[in-house]
């Protein structure tokens, strides 16, 4: 990869809004987000958003699978040029085949 900027840390930051009582409204899931935010060797960041169910994608983002089609993301990440997000994004789909091929997994990926 030449003048590659390697991807070096990806963090999960799971934002809550603060319950206002003990309404039904309150169990919005508009209240949370998980914002990925992806670092490279030289410091640069990159941030995405999953409005989805923020605890199962945090859990999604962080989970490291061992078998061929359940893999998760960060390690899949890691040491990759982000500038290659095309073929990022096939291996992801690849290696995540059964755990991101619908609901929370899907959407963390999009």
């Amino acid at each position: 990869m030449n003048g590659a900027d390697p991807i070096v840390a990806v963090h999960g930051h799971w934002l809550r809004a603060p319950h206002k009582g003990e309404c039904v409204a309150d169990d919005d899931p508009a209240r949370e987000a998980l914002i990925v935010e992806i670092e490279t060797e030289s410091g640069l960041k990159g941030l995405g958003e999953c409005n989805h169910n923020a605890a199962a994608a945090h859990a999604f983002l962080h989970h490291n699978g061992q078998s061929r089609t359940d893999r998760g993301v960060i390690a899949t990440l890691l040491g990759r040029d982000p500038r290659d997000h095309i073929a990022i994004a096939s291996q992801l789909q690849q290696e995540n085949a059964f755990s991101a091929r619908r609901g929370i997994g899907w959407a963390l990926l999009s």
